[in-house]
């Protein structure tokens, strides 16, 4: 009599569903609170300021710092993510007004940071 060998099934990876993800966000910003406000100006600080020339310094001093915070880890090359430095806090204050500074500073508060200092930034 022989017997077989065991061969374990390969199992399929979990699928990562991001439109759970995206409903779980609305559902919470759609409260309007403090809170919502917090996560919808980390959210679009997230995304970063556009640049047409590539990664700017900006993008550095503020994206990478933003996402560094909320706990990214730096992945694909093309994901900025990076501790604050004293460079990065020198940067910020050159970057242009308007409405991504705007979400980028709220978000900085929210994340219990000081737009004008280096934050040193544990995870």
């Amino acid at each position: 009599m022989t017997t077989k060998k065991y061969v374990p099934k390969k199992r399929a990876p979990a699928k990562r569903d991001w439109r759970k993800m995206l409903e779980a966000i609305a559902t919470f910003v759609n409260v309007h609170d403090e809170h919502s406000k917090n996560l919808w100006n980390v959210l679009s600080a997230l995304r970063g300021p556009d640049n047409m020339d590539g990664v700017s310094a900006g993008k550095f001093c503020t994206t990478g710092v933003i996402r560094y915070a909320a706990g990214i880890t730096p992945g694909p090359t093309w994901m900025v993510v990076n501790p604050d430095t004293r460079e990065r806090a020198g940067d910020r204050k050159h970057t242009p007004s308007g409405h991504f500074q705007d979400h980028a500073r709220k978000a900085f508060v929210a994340l219990d940071m000081n737009w004008e200092v280096t934050n040193d930034i544990r995870n």
